[in-house]
């Protein structure tokens, strides 16, 4: 982010990369959410001043999490972003990465969205702001939308239009990326950088940063603990039901 007009942040390619910790494989290596610790101070084209936080959180509906873990990192982190980047491998988008995300307009989300506005006295905290799907290892090099499978058509199951129709009141906006394979070396494969340049511009850039709102007002660097507090305290209580699909 501090680093956008002169495109150095990816660092030279002989250092090793700087960041979250991830690795590759079946085993997970982030367990639950992580929050960069220090935030990114930069200037919308208005010139005023935002700070920004760069979130990763543990994948979720594996064969370690619970439905109520997964509902709980999917909806915590969702509800503190402006925001969600949801990665999905393969390059293709299929009904049941739709019911992934449903979650936020699932049973569990809605009761939990209810007792947030009611106990802070807020007229709702919906729409919230963007999910951008992140199509992995997709064979086109180029960038494209990729939403036609949102779309509610006559002849389709009320099912099927109903969740789409949950997505879209859900959201502000749903864009989708795709991302061709990073290669198989210690070295970035070149198209896979550029369209890394081209997706992080489309978030970061300063005509595209997306201040988080709650109840229409720009969210407070103090008021994050404040919010989380309240969201724990609510999904720890009895108020919130399990999942127990995710249909359901």
């Amino acid at each position: 982010v501090s680093a956008r007009e002169d495109g150095t942040w990816l660092g030279d390619d002989s250092e090793p990369l700087e960041g979250f910790s991830w690795r590759g494989g079946s085993k997970r290596n982030t367990v639950g959410i992580l929050l960069w610790s220090e935030p990114i101070l930069t200037s919308l084209p208005s010139g005023e001043k935002v700070a920004v936080l760069l979130m990763d959180t543990q994948g979720t509906f594996d064969s370690k999490s619970t439905m109520r873990d997964c509902s709980t990192i999917f909806a915590l982190s969702t509800l503190v972003s402006s925001v969600q980047i949801y990665n999905l491998p393969g390059g293709i988008i299929q009904e049941d990465h739709l019911q992934h995300l449903q979650v936020p307009k699932s049973s569990t989300l809605a009761k939990f969205l209810l007792t947030f506005t009611s106990e802070l006295q807020l007229d709702s905290v919906l729409p919230l702001k963007e999910p951008c799907i992140d199509l992995q290892d997709a064979e086109d090099e180029k960038i494209y939308t990729h939403l036609g499978l949102f779309q509610i058509v006559p002849d389709q199951a009320k099912e099927l239009s109903d969740l789409r129709r949950h997505i879209l009141d859900s959201f502000e906006t749903v864009s989708c990326f795709l991302m061709p394979d990073p290669g198989r070396n210690s070295k970035l494969d070149p198209v896979f950088i550029d369209n890394l340049k081209d997706l992080a511009s489309s978030i970061f850039g300063a005509k595209n940063l997306k201040v988080k709102t709650i109840n229409g007002q720009p969210m407070k660097a103090r008021d994050l603990f404040t919010y989380f507090n309240t969201y724990m305290g609510i999904f720890n209580s009895n108020k919130i039901p399990s999942p127990t699909s995710i249909m359901k």
